[in-house]
């Protein structure tokens, strides 16, 4: 993601980051700074702390955030459960 930002090449990305506190999510300000700076980066952050929204990873809350994410080119890492 810091390469294409620096080229001006981030285009539309989507990254969706699941944690479970706000200090869990691996470069935070860095990812908020990208995503503000309208470099094409849209960040949704997921927390499983979070009292407003649902805890874990699941399809239907990623396709509630990325509707069209069926359609991208994908990449997911995480624990085996996922």
């Amino acid at each position: 993601l810091r390469s294409l930002a620096r080229r001006g090449d981030l285009g539309d990305v989507v990254l969706v980051h699941h944690a479970r506190h706000h200090d869990d999510v691996v470069f935070r300000e860095e990812l908020e700074r990208l995503a503000a700076a309208g470099t094409g980066l849209r960040l949704r952050v997921c927390l499983d702390d979070d009292p407003a929204g649902p805890a874990g990873f699941d399809e239907a809350r990623l396709a509630s955030q990325v509707p069209d994410f069926a359609a991208r080119e994908t990449y997911l890492c995480g624990p085996g459960a996922m």
